[in-house]
């Protein structure tokens, strides 16, 4: 789903609270490829439990949001008491798949063999170039 994000080095990321965007940078493996971010638009939410940067990726790619949010509600209630992780619409696991079906979000799974791993709940994701 983005290419040279194998063995590339997620350097940074950054969460944009007002243009509901979280953006990884990326530097590829390849040393003729140029540098990127992945973007991912209409965020609500991500989880990552060791943010170690930098990272070297494995892959990003789509997962069932419904099951990824059944499968961390455990994690999602425990930010949800201590401190409102993510909002609102997480206080019930119901709620939340409400939530995530009447906004059509989807969800993206992230895996490092080395730092950052974890999870986006978006409703789109997409490659950019640092020149965008």
């Amino acid at each position: 789903m983005f290419p040279g994000i194998h063995d590339g080095s997620l350097v940074g990321y950054a969460v944009d609270a007002t243009r509901r965007q979280l953006s990884l940078s990326v530097v590829p493996e390849a040393e003729d490829a140029d540098p990127f971010q992945v973007v991912f638009s209409g965020y609500v939410a991500h989880f990552f439990p060791a943010p170690h940067l930098p990272a070297t990726l494995d892959s990003i790619y789509p997962v069932d949001a419904g099951e990824l949010l059944t499968n961390e509600w455990r994690q999602i209630q425990a930010g949800y008491t201590s401190c409102g992780f993510p909002g609102a619409w997480g206080r019930t696991l119901p709620d939340a798949l409400s939530f995530l079906r009447a906004n059509h979000m989807a969800a993206y799974q992230i895996v490092s063999s080395y730092g950052l791993s974890g999870w986006v709940l978006a409703t789109s994701a997409a490659t950019l170039s640092h020149a965008a």
